[in-house]
């Protein structure tokens, strides 16, 4: 094996602060030692204070929303932080048409809280019946049977199109929107034209 001999390598000295390098030196050093002395001083010997916030969001959006039975301004999403503290306690009730009222209690804790409103829809049990009765009924595609029959779970707003036939009538379609306020429902097919 052979070997070259190494010659030692001599570094130059460190080149003295020249006096512009010095004069900066003090400030720096000062200003740092207060940044974190700052810092130090602000997130440890202070208590950690936080805004109380609520947020309410719903699914669907657009709910109406009242805090305690005071009805707030603007629909959901929205923030609730004005006028509310810790420990207090509050009732807040969305609604949104169609579907059921969502309401919670609860005391209020410091810091951000979200709650999510997910809105169930009103359904309502719908009986279709015909005249001449026994036509066959179909709900959007679904046959449900020989008339009179009941379409339960219908979502309140949901709209329907009902088809009824019947042998030796013609057949006879309605689209009706589900409301609360009819859950019954006569389809009339009309007689075939006799042929001569």
């Amino acid at each position: 094996m052979f070997s070259a001999p190494v010659a030692p390598v001599t570094l130059p000295p460190p080149s003295p602060l020249r006096r512009s390098q010095r004069f900066w030196l003090l400030p720096l050093t000062v200003v740092l030692t207060m940044g974190i002395l700052a810092y130090v001083w602000t997130h440890l010997s202070a208590p950690d204070v936080q805004e109380t916030r609520i947020e309410l969001v719903s699914v669907p959006e657009g709910a109406v929303v009242r805090v305690d039975g005071e009805l707030i301004e603007g629909t959901t999403p929205l923030f609730l932080g004005e006028d509310i503290s810790e420990g207090q306690r509050l009732t807040i009730e969305a609604t949104l048409p169609n579907f059921q009222v969502w309401r919670r209690s609860f005391d209020v804790e410091p810091g951000h809280t979200r709650h999510i409103a997910v809105f169930v829809p009103i359904r309502v049990d719908i009986t279709i019946d015909s005249i001449p009765p026994g036509a066959q009924i179909d709900v959007g595609g679904e046959r449900l049977g020989r008339a009179p029959v009941t379409l339960r779970g219908a979502p309140l707003g949901r709209v329907l199109d009902v088809r009824a036939t019947k042998r030796g009538h013609a057949t006879a379609t309605r689209r009706v929107t589900v409301s609360g306020d009819e859950t019954a429902l006569v389809v009339e097919l009309p007689g075939l034209p006799e042929r001569l």
